[in-house]
């Protein structure tokens, strides 16, 4: 297990919302990390500062365009979710190790994910199947107390990123 920060937690002034990022770096034993939290509200306007937040960190670590449009889908199905469904505040836990990239979206709604297939002609409900096709169906969801923690894993590609 990684360190990571102890607390998290996001400020307010006013209309104007500023998200709290922790951003952890820990050395193995031949590979680093890069591990970066960030506490959402739950509003629309989350969905973009996750976005953000995963198109920054991947950028500084040199990830191939593709790859980083890719994880930034994933991050906004996750998010998404949790604004439309948890209606609680959520944290985004972004971890960059070696070629993977786990994204983590946890919020206080303890409800089972629905992962049925949606009617053809309803305008959303296809979330998980996207983040399904998109990791390769390296995802899941763990309950743990009062709160529910959605991931996926992303195979970045061969050497995709770069510590210098």
């Amino acid at each position: 297990m990684l360190p990571v920060s102890s607390a998290l937690e996001y400020e307010r002034n006013g209309d104007e919302q500023r998200h709290r990022v922790d951003d952890v770096s820990a050395a193995g034993s031949s590979k680093v990390a890069t591990v970066r939290r960030v506490q959402l509200d739950p509003n629309p306007q989350s969905v973009a500062a996750a976005r953000d937040e995963c198109d920054d960190l991947l950028h500084d670590l040199h990830v191939a365009q593709d790859m980083i449009s890719t994880a930034c889908v994933i991050v906004s199905e996750l998010v998404s979710n949790a604004v439309l469904h948890a209606r609680t505040a959520s944290e985004l836990a972004l971890e960059a190790h070696g070629r993977t990239l786990r994204v983590e979206g946890t919020d206080a709604s303890i409800d089972d994910l629905h992962t049925c297939g949606s009617a053809s002609t309803s305008l959303g409900g296809r979330g998980l199947q996207i983040v399904d096709a998109f990791s390769d169906g390296h995802w899941g969801v763990v309950h743990d107390g009062g709160f529910k923690c959605v991931w996926a894993e992303l195979d970045l590609g061969s050497d995709a990123l770069s510590y210098s």
